[in-house]
């Protein structure tokens, strides 16, 4: 199995740990395969679970009325199963995978249980049964011999023959609850002492074709669509760095010129997408100038956040990373906040988590050749960039900390015209004594407003300003960057 298969039948596997089951009274009849399979793990494990307190505690009493009660259940599973295929006009994907391989109905009940308890938590122990169980499963639904239900586990048999059902290893006598990380080399033994589990490939045929509400869900909330109505001209960036971004929109817009007509895709190759790195410390406008940068092209904006990108299960991080791709091939814009850890550079892989980082790198260099959308980085820290990624950048940007020129700029774009204010408020005085970012600025117009309006005031005074700039200097302790001048109080700035 390729390592994408792989990757989208652990997927798959998670599912199952995660929960998918149905009530089999919540439903009528079964609109499609999905449905029908969600219904059987809800039945089959509540009798997995049955045989299991049964194995513990033998009771002849409450064996019957399980008896009773689940060989009637079953039944109707089935019965509304085959009314749901006579109502659709066809098989499902099930029933043609147990039809095909000539699976009894003895043989695939033993493969429900064994999935249905493949569902459970994340220790081995849980997601097996005791060959035991799985015989007073079978008496279970449908009252059958125990004998003939052992002969159904035997290393001869149809289940272990086909690679259906597999052995995990034996419980350690020692300790019950816990097993014996080997497997016992001529597999001789009790039966009934045997860890049967489901195999991959079963749970693989049986679900791997579908597309499920929650991988939709998944690729709906992967990334963040946004429209904005930024442009160019209100970003405020160094003339040079303003230049070229502009040269490099202009190859964007006209790609058939320079890459056919001027024929640079001989210096190219393959390439035909961009990827710009914007790095600068926090507030310096990287994602306003990512949004810029959409509105420019009339291509709307999609936000990865990094913290996104990554799932803790195993394989689900390199499959979003394939995901971006997908999503930026054409005319797409995606802009990957906070990349440092894409950006970073590859260390030797001593642990798995070093190996997953690695390949969720070695996949964006490979795929960073040959999209042909736009992706946008932005990092805080430009430092220690892994040698490739950085090579891989057609511009690369540092937005500094922005002069006293800059800072009026971005004071007079932050306040809006009508946001009354007292006549003596300052914008140069406060431009000139406080180092901030853009961010900062915004964070300060937006206090010293809440701050007039919890005064009951009707308009923002200078002094809602200072105390707004003090706020986000250093909370509490910005007093220590503050001299007062007099009795004018003239703010002399922090630095």
């Amino acid at each position: 199995m390729d390592e994408e298969r792989s990757i989208e039948m652990r997927d798959m596997l998670k599912r199952l740990q995660l929960g998918d089951y149905l009530e089999m009274e919540d439903v009528e009849s079964f609109e499609s395969d999905k449905e029908y399979l969600r219904a059987a793990r809800s039945l089959f494990l509540e009798v997995s679970l049955e045989a299991k307190f049964l194995a513990r505690n033998p009771s002849l009493r409450r064996m019957e009325e399980a008896e009773l009660k689940y060989s009637e259940e079953v039944k109707n599973l089935l019965d509304k199963k085959r009314g749901s295929e006579e109502e659709v006009g066809e098989k499902f994907v099930s029933t043609e995978f147990f039809r095909s391989r000539e699976v009894e109905e003895v043989d695939m009940f033993i493969m429900m249980l064994l999935m249905a308890r493949r569902g459970l938590g994340v220790r081995i122990h849980r997601k097996t049964m005791r060959g035991e169980e799985i015989i007073l499963g079978l008496k279970i639904l449908k009252g059958m011999d125990p004998e003939d239900a052992r002969m159904r586990l035997t290393r001869s048999s149809k289940l272990r023959k086909g690679g259906f059902v597999k052995i995990v290893g034996d419980r350690d006598p020692r300790h019950p609850r816990e097993f014996l990380y080997r497997r016992r080399k001529d597999e001789r033994g009790p039966v009934e002492e045997m860890c049967y589990v489901i195999s991959d490939w079963v749970i693989d045929a049986l679900y791997g074709e579908e597309d499920t509400e929650e991988e939709t869900e998944e690729e709906k909330e992967l990334v963040k669509e946004v429209h904005s109505h930024v442009s160019l001209s209100d970003v405020v960036i160094p003339q040079e760095h303003r230049d070229s971004l502009m040269s490099l929109l202009e190859q964007y817009k006209n790609k058939e010129k320079f890459l056919d007509e001027w024929n640079m895709k001989v210096v190219l190759g393959e390439r035909k997408g961009l990827n710009i790195l914007l790095s600068g410390a926090p507030g310096t406008g990287k994602t306003m100038l990512a949004k810029a940068l959409s509105n420019e092209l009339d291509i709307p904006l999609k936000i990865l956040s990094f913290a996104d990108l990554v799932d803790c299960w195993y394989g689900n991080t390199e499959k979003n990373t394939a995901k971006i791709f997908d999503i930026v091939d054409g005319e797409g814009i995606v802009l990957v906040d906070e990349a440092d850890g894409i950006l970073q550079r590859r260390t030797p892989s001593r642990t798995s988590c070093d190996k997953s980082e690695n390949r969720m790198i070695n996949i964006f260099l490979q795929r960073l050749e040959d999209h042909s959308g736009m992706i946008i980085f932005t990092t805080n820290l430009a430092i220690g960039l892994d040698r490739a990624m950085e090579r891989r950048m057609d511009l690369k940007l540092e937005l500094p900390v922005p002069d006293v020129e800059a800072r009026k700029k971005i004071w007079n774009y932050h306040i809006p015209d009508e946001l009354p204010m007292e006549d003596d408020i300052d914008i140069d005085e406060l431009a000139e004594g406080f180092d901030f970012t853009g961010g900062q600025i915004r964070n300060v117009v937006l206090n010293a407003a809440r701050r007039a309006l919890s005064r009951g005031a009707d308009m923002v005074v200078m002094q809602d300003f200072e105390t707004a700039c003090k706020e986000e200097v250093r909370g509490s302790s910005a007093m220590d960057y503050y001299l007062e001048n007099g009795e004018d109080k003239k703010i002399q700035g922090y630095h």
